[in-house]
């Protein structure tokens, strides 16, 4: 029996769905786990200013984030994608899903 009702996975650096201790962790002891990306838009505005269309950067972390988003759907699931502006409600939202179940 799960430990938890729910939980919050955070992807930051990592972003694969596998060898991922928290990711192992959540699903092991949670009945049901959210996954989420945040865009930093601090990292994020000095490359828009400088007046540089793609990032080889960002290019790497979006293909990544749809191979992640794509190999939580196959498990049932999926990615929760949001910016740093909108991390706050995100974690309320979670923490109200969170609340009601």
């Amino acid at each position: 029996m799960p430990t938890f009702d729910t939980s919050l996975v955070w992807f930051r650096r990592d972003l694969r769905n596998f060898d991922h201790a928290a990711l192992y962790h959540a699903l092991k002891s949670s009945r049901r786990v959210f996954c989420a990306f945040i865009f930093d838009r601090a990292i994020l505005q000095p490359l828009l200013e400088s007046g540089l269309q793609a990032d080889r950067r960002v290019e790497f972390i979006h293909a990544s984030l749809r191979e992640l988003d794509a190999a939580l759907r196959a498990m049932g699931g999926g990615l929760i994608v949001r910016y740093d502006a909108a991390r706050k409600r995100t974690l309320q939202r979670y923490a109200a899903v969170k609340k009601a179940a």
